[in-house]
């Protein structure tokens, strides 16, 4: 599973891994978390409605399951 930074590049990684395999994640307040981390879907706009709860939250459900 990949939990990468807000800056990369998400799309090339979903090619390159699966969007199945992207998951959200916060290290708030750190310094590369967000001050707001469900502002990251903001980041998210390129994908589907679907993709992103995968993202936002299936895949979290799916790996802990």
């Amino acid at each position: 599973m990949g939990d990468p930074y807000y800056e990369e590049d998400l799309k090339k990684l979903a090619d390159l891994i699966g969007v199945e395999r992207i998951l959200f994640g916060s290290d708030w307040p750190h310094g590369e978390g967000l001050a707001d981390p469900a502002g990251y879907v903001k980041e998210l706009d390129m994908f589907t409605d679907a993709e992103q709860r995968k993202i936002m939250r299936d895949n979290c459900l799916a790996y802990l399951g």
